[in-house]
């Protein structure tokens, strides 16, 4: 399975940190810091900008083929299709699916403390917005072909509201979702070589 993460996708050809430096640099967050510490020297507030910055490396470092891959094996849809097969061993579903947007949110905080006392606090939201258009084939509990098979993954990252990068990246889930024996969908899922039924379902 490739790994994409968020970092690679909103910083494909940049250090996150020094980007994020910059961003912030333009942001509200930058003033914020200005009126908090006073008389801050110019190195001396780049340097509390990257530590800010810094805070933010968990939520860049998500996983979105591990995403991807938890939000097709609870789909109702292919859910569904795969509690059907194994409840008829050796039968196959293909599964047309077209999904509305479905959005991950993830926080993290940054404090700011002076003289033991928390002067500022900052949130950032990393936002992760999942379009699927793909057509699978569900057989055993498993999801076990991708004859055809996109996710286009938007991806904001915000503090107060504001964002301070954004991107929208289609994945090719046949590049990045190898299925090997089949992505389990369904308790009990297992292989079979029974009598094939197949049915053609949309969703």
């Amino acid at each position: 399975m490739t790994t994409v993460t968020a970092r690679d996708t909103l910083f494909p050809r940049r250090d996150a940190t020094a980007a994020l430096v910059d961003a912030l640099t333009h942001s509200d967050v930058s003033g914020q810091v200005s009126r908090t510490v006073k008389h801050l020297s110019g190195p001396g507030h780049r340097e509390l900008l990257r530590q800010l910055a810094t805070a933010t490396t968990e939520l860049l470092d998500l996983d979105l083929t591990q995403l991807v891959a938890h939000t097709l094996r609870t789909y109702r849809a292919l859910v569904a299709a795969a509690e059907r097969t194994v409840a008829e061993p050796g039968s196959v579903e293909i599964v047309q699916l077209q999904s509305v947007p479905i959005t991950w949110q993830r926080q993290a905080v940054a404090q700011l403390w002076l003289n033991e006392v928390m002067c500022l606090r900052v949130d950032f939201q990393l936002a992760v917005l999942l379009e699927f258009h793909l057509e699978a084939t569900v057989k055993n509990g498993r999801l076990t072909a991708l004859p055809f098979g996109r996710c286009t993954v938007t991806i904001t990252l915000s503090s107060r509201d504001q964002a301070l990068a954004a991107t929208r990246h289609t994945l090719d889930l046949h590049a990045t979702l190898p299925l090997g024996d089949g992505l389990p969908l369904a308790p009990g899922a297992e292989p079979s070589d029974r009598t094939t039924i197949i049915r053609h379902r949309s969703a």
